[in-house]
């Protein structure tokens, strides 16, 4: 056997390939699309147009824990606690302290946090990062133009900082979700918005959810935003929205949405939404522009069951801006959306289809949970061991669902 070698501008990778399965097992994390802005490091074939894998050597063989990735950058999170980071920088997203429109090469524990060891997941936005603790608290940074990350009226932050005197006080956070124009947190059953919020003025910081607009929805567990609209789940599966939750409209006060079925979890992508239900069911709406919901080419104007991708066992969803990836639990994989970067890999078509390669990978890294992210026009599917959360939800709601009782389910923040 010979070896492998992957050469880059800037780095030459060379691996022995004695050993596929061996190989397989090392790799974790695999890229696809654009990396004209460094929006990921060299992957092991870099004239490769389909998913690629990262070497570990990248990342000193250490194990990542975490992935993240914002419009055009990507953070990997190790479990010895190291953070490598590259890409766009332009509004100090990255987190080094400053702020450039060249693009970064990656870089290890260049991101200013006290300490790495503390940080339970990171989330990417356009040009803006969330890095959650585990203590419940968070840290953000980068643009602020809009006034949302709730950073006053600083226009942007260059380095991850912590809400000052957050509205929330000691209280822990449940979940943060955010959009183009506007971020989320939930803390203690109440919402805290900032940025153009749909349904309120325009705000620079925090503010929580008048009381009386959110009687009607009860304990919320789960919350998810879009460009122009956010959605929360109550403990009784009951769905929500604010702001575009249907084709033909806004709302400006929290409504309950026309859906029969009891909803699991929600995602949300840039126009278009998809929601898995307590039953193997798939639903979705949306702009559908780039048919990334998979789901014909025109524009779904209400909730409507995806009819293709129920009852096949959907686990996990990746929508970011116009294309989707699923996952089921049986490693079947199905992508949908814009290409133009093959940020989907080797498909041709925007329309609903299985992903070979994917399900290659999904294949070899069996014990492992699959995850998705993505950014603008590069996605990364990489597999961690199961030490927060995804198997934990899964339990639950076996068990919840068996017993009948919704109540008792928690879905954890960070999916």
């Amino acid at each position: 056997m010979g070896n492998k070698q992957a050469k880059s501008k800037h780095r030459t990778i060379i691996e022995s390939t004695s050993s596929a399965v061996n190989c397989a097992r090392m790799y974790q994390v695999y890229c696809a699309g654009s990396k004209a802005s460094n929006e990921y490091p060299p992957t092991i074939n870099p004239e490769s147009t389909d998913f690629d894998p990262i070497s570990p050597m990248t990342f000193g063989n250490e194990t990542i824990r975490n992935v993240a990735c914002g419009y055009r950058c990507s953070f990997f999170l190790t479990e010895s606690d190291h953070l490598y980071s590259c890409g766009q920088n332009s509004s100090g997203e990255l987190g080094w302290g400053f702020s450039t429109e060249s693009y970064q090469e990656l870089a290890k524990d260049k991101t200013i946090i006290p300490s790495y060891a503390m940080i339970d997941y990171i989330l990417s936005g356009d040009t803006f990062t969330f890095f959650v603790m585990k203590d419940g608290t968070f840290l953000r940074c980068g643009s602020n133009s809009e006034g949302y990350i709730g950073a006053g009226t600083v226009s942007s932050l260059p380095t991850p900082t912590a809400v000052a005197n957050p509205p929330w006080k000691s209280n822990r956070v449940d979940k943060i979700s955010f959009g183009y124009y506007h971020s989320v947190v939930l803390s203690n059953n109440v919402l805290y918005q900032t940025g153009k919020v749909p349904g309120s003025e325009v705000c620079n910081e925090y503010k929580p959810v008048e009381s009386s607009h959110l009687a009607t929805i009860g304990k919320i567990v789960d919350v998810a935003c879009g460009v122009f609209n956010t959605f929360c789940i109550n403990d009784k599966g009951e769905l929500f929205g604010i702001g575009q939750t249907t084709h033909y409209g806004e709302s400006r006060v929290w409504t309950k949405m026309n859906v029969s079925r009891p909803i699991a979890k929600i995602f949300s992508g840039s126009l278009s939404a998809l929601a898995l239900t307590y039953n193997d069911e798939v639903m979705c709406f949306g702009d559908n522009g780039s048919q990334e919901l998979g789901f014909g080419s025109e524009a779904i104007h209400d909730w409507t069951l995806h009819p293709e991708l129920s009852g096949i066992g959907v686990r996990t969803i990746g929508i970011y801006t116009y294309q989707t990836i699923f996952i089921t639990k049986t490693n079947e994989v199905y992508v949908a959306g814009n290409n133009t970067s093959q940020q989907l890999g080797q498909i041709e078509k925007k329309n609903l289809q299985r992903h070979p390669t994917l399900e290659k990978y999904c294949r070899e890294h069996v014990g492992m949970i699959p995850h998705v992210t993505g950014g603008f026009q590069h996605m990364i599917v990489y597999f961690a061991k199961d030490t927060r959360k995804s198997l934990r939800f899964q339990v639950l709601l076996h068990k919840a669902v068996i017993n009948h009782s919704l109540s008792d389910i928690l879905i954890e923040c960070g999916q």
